[in-house]
């Protein structure tokens, strides 16, 4: 049986609004690679638009990851 590597992220997204308020709210918390503890990231935004963002910027940190060869082994 080949071995196979890997690189697995994982991105929570708790997202709310506030009563009396029309914007979305988000508290978004990723780690690059969960075998690494070192790799946590966590931010606040304010609407849809810039939620979308925090989550595409790190889609790419986690692609351009894979692509330069920083896999674990699995």
């Amino acid at each position: 049986m080949r071995a196979t590597s890997e690189r697995v992220g994982l991105l929570v997204i708790r997202a709310w609004v506030e009563a009396g308020d029309s914007e979305l709210r988000a508290r978004i918390t990723g780690r690059l690679d969960v075998v690494n503890s070192k790799e946590t990231s966590f931010t606040v935004v304010v609407g849809v638009d810039s939620a979308a963002d925090v989550v595409r910027d790190w889609l790419e940190e986690l692609e351009r990851g894979v692509s330069a060869g920083s896999v674990t082994k699995a």
